[in-house]
């Protein structure tokens, strides 16, 4: 039958409403480009929904569909722990969306993006906050001829822009220990300063922040 997917991205910014405003993810782990950066414990675990449906008619799978988002939210709406969020997503720098719908019925309405939040806290570790996203999903009541999926667990950072002063004033020590090392004949050459601070996961507990910038050392 054919089906109408709504794939969400991996690293994003959101902004919902206060509680949650500024939360972004972290994408993809690996060796961060530049040498100053600063690691911090992930704040939120996140997860972004897949929603399928097979009923026989387009009309019919884009009003299942929605039907299943409004029992999501009414269902988030209802637990302190959950946050839903919908709708427009702001990328994160060097990172991109991928939507995937149906090329016989592509519409706006069958294309939603969603993601389920939970806060971490001393009492709720990442295994923790995962276990509760699965089992407020089962907990929903989906209508026939529909399916939904989950992304694997992601984890996130509130307001990483605050650490930019600190990661600033960490660069420019790096700037002045190099320069104690080479000597003051030479001169530097700072790129890149401008960039957003970014996120990236260091471990499934961890992310690291940084500024994507460069030093050239000239005589």
């Amino acid at each position: 039958m054919k089906k109408i997917i709504a794939a969400a991205a991996l690293a994003l910014s959101f902004n919902a409403n206060a509680d949650f405003s500024d939360v972004v993810l972290a994408y993809s782990s690996g060796k961060v480009p530049v040498t100053t950066s600063i690691d911090l414990d992930a704040e939120y675990v996140a997860m972004s929904i897949s929603l399928v449906s097979e009923a026989k008619f387009a009309s019919q799978r884009v009003n299942l569909i929605n039907q299943l988002e409004y029992e999501i939210s009414e269902a988030a709406s209802k637990d302190v722990n959950i946050e839903f969020q919908q709708g427009v997503v702001s990328l994160s720098p060097g990172e991109k969306t991928t939507v995937e719908l149906s090329s016989n019925y592509a519409t706006k309405s069958s294309g939603s993006q969603m993601y389920l939040l939970y806060k971490l806290d001393e009492y709720k570790d990442i295994y923790a906050a995962t276990q509760e996203i699965y089992q407020f999903i089962n907990r929903i009541k989906k209508p026939d001829e529909t399916k939904l999926h989950l992304s694997n667990t992601l984890i996130a950072i509130k307001s990483p822009n605050d650490y930019r002063n600190q990661l600033l004033s960490m660069i420019k020590d790096e700037i002045n220990i190099t320069r104690e090392i080479l000597g003051n004949e030479y001169r530097v050459t700072v790129k890149g300063l401008q960039n957003p601070v970014r996120v990236k996961q260091k471990d499934h507990k961890k992310v690291t922040l940084y500024i994507d910038y460069q030093l050239e050392f000239n005589e």
